[in-house]
């Protein structure tokens, strides 16, 4: 389903690519630096328009686009997530996650008004962004012994639908509303899932593994679909679908974010 490699953004001074997003207009796409930087680029010049810096972060590990794009979440290695203003490039604030040492993704929910934040200890906690409250919590079967914590975690079309990576190799899907466990895959890769993210339309799912492998889902039927490699790959860590669901975003352990453009077949 992978059509081809459309593009390759090579991160300035980049100790590895952990998160990538693209944001509602599909203008920008934002890569999360284990450096603790984010770096935000033109999808339509091809060029870098910013760069954001968490100084007190232990690397940052994922993004996402919140209230409709106008704020930049990270996930950040001391337990907070951090808040930028995209316009302005000022810091918005940050909040940290009760009991964990380390965020290692985020996710935004349908508009931006949810955003969900995977930890280290295996839980997933919903925050609500306009009022900057914890709305609620999800502990996946995985958390627990053999768990290795959640390493990805990805809102579906309409918020219905919550998927979990764990770096045990599983993906877990939840009934958002119900609180519940829906589904769950069991990875075809060896060293955990690192990241995933469903298509626009929700019947795909993609997900990004440590051996460099990015494989995609059909949910409705929970068979593998289809796998590519990245080129050059040092472990694929995030994956991202642009909101068209045309382009494919993977953030790579090289340092580098790989835009695969996808066959017209891919849903």
């Amino acid at each position: 389903m992978a059509g081809g490699l459309a593009a390759t953004f090579a991160h300035p001074g980049s100790r590895g690519v952990i998160g990538v997003a693209f944001d509602p207009d599909n203008e920008l796409l934002a890569a999360a630096d284990a450096s603790g930087r984010a770096y935000l680029w033109d999808l339509i010049r091809g060029d870098l328009a910013r760069t954001f810096v968490s100084r007190r972060s232990g690397g940052l590990n994922g993004v996402a686009f919140c209230l409709g794009g106008d704020l930049l979440a990270a996930a950040s290695g001391d337990g907070r997530v951090c808040l930028w203003e995209v316009v302005s490039g000022r810091p918005a604030g940050s909040f940290v996650i009760p009991g964990s040492p380390t965020v290692y993704a985020v996710s935004s929910g349908p508009g931006g008004q949810v955003l969900a934040a995977a930890c280290g200890s295996g839980w997933v906690y919903l925050w609500d962004m306009p009022t900057r409250r914890l709305a609620g919590a999800l502990p996946p079967p995985g958390a627990g012994p053999g768990s290795q914590g959640v390493n990805g975690v990805a809102f579906g079309p309409g918020g219905s639908m919550l998927a979990a990576a764990d770096g045990n190799g599983q993906v877990y899907l939840w009934d958002t509303a119900a609180g519940r466990l829906a589904a769950a895959f069991a990875h075809p890769g060896r060293r955990g899932v690192n990241g995933v993210a469903f298509a626009p339309g929700g019947s795909m799912l993609a997900a990004a593994d440590g051996n460099g492998q990015v494989y995609l889902w059909d949910t409705a039927a929970g068979r593998l679909a289809a796998a590519f490699g990245d080129p050059s790959s040092r472990g694929a860590n995030a994956v991202a679908f642009a909101p068209g669901g045309h382009l494919l975003a993977v953030g790579d352990g090289n340092g580098c974010t790989y835009l695969w453009q996808l066959s017209p077949t891919a849903p």
